[in-house]
């Protein structure tokens, strides 16, 4: 697909506001490789298509919304952070995530700052000499979703928010999840903490 269709397709996604799970479905319409989505914290905010047959390592991660340590403490993510950060355009690298395929990642940023991370997998199709430039279309896509997605916890939330609303809310129950995410966000949590619930209806 070239850069104008590409365009319009998207275009027409967001008229619809049927949300970033849709622009990701268009997106593998256009890019032909599966696609996600996290935000700093390494939670998983969307995929489509994300489940690789001959990768259950990866998949157990995907199920549970969150990556390990193993895989952000890995210095192929720390070498796809650099790069991402570094450039305007998506890049291209190998090896990233710990998987033995090509991965496309860009920035989806707001106001400068930046949101989440898209990132797409050479599984299905091998990447095509436009690939970096349709990625860069979609993250845009993505960042206009979420921003107009009032009810989306991610957009104007930290990633210490994030992680303190999934803790909270019992989306994260594995222990050893909870510690890579406590290390890799610097928290220092003791376990004399206490939570406190005022319901304001009342």
């Amino acid at each position: 697909m070239d850069i104008n269709q590409a365009s319009r397709l998207l275009l027409e996604a967001l008229i619809e506001r049927k949300g970033v799970q849709y622009i990701l479905e268009q997106g593998y319409k256009i890019l032909g490789n599966p696609i996600g989505i996290g935000d700093p914290s390494t939670k998983l905010v969307a995929h489509y298509r994300c489940i690789f047959d001959d990768q259950p390592s990866w998949n157990k991660q995907i199920e549970q919304g969150y990556f390990s340590r193993d895989i952000t403490g890995s210095p192929s993510f720390f070498e796809l952070n650099e790069k991402v950060m570094r450039n305007a355009l998506p890049v291209m690298v190998d090896g990233a995530y710990n998987l033995p395929f090509r991965t496309i990642t860009g920035k989806i940023k707001a106001d400068n700052t930046v949101l989440a991370f898209l990132s797409v997998f050479e599984y299905e199709r091998p990447f095509g000499e436009k690939d970096i430039e349709l990625t860069a279309l979609l993250c845009d896509a993505v960042s206009l979703e979420m921003q107009k997605a009032k009810s989306f916890k991610y957009v104007k939330g930290t990633a210490f928010e994030s992680f303190m609303t999934d803790l909270l809310d019992g989306k994260i129950r594995d222990s050893d999840t909870v510690k890579d995410l406590r290390d890799s966000l610097g928290l220092n949590l003791k376990k004399n903490l206490y939570v406190m619930v005022v319901d304001l209806k009342k």
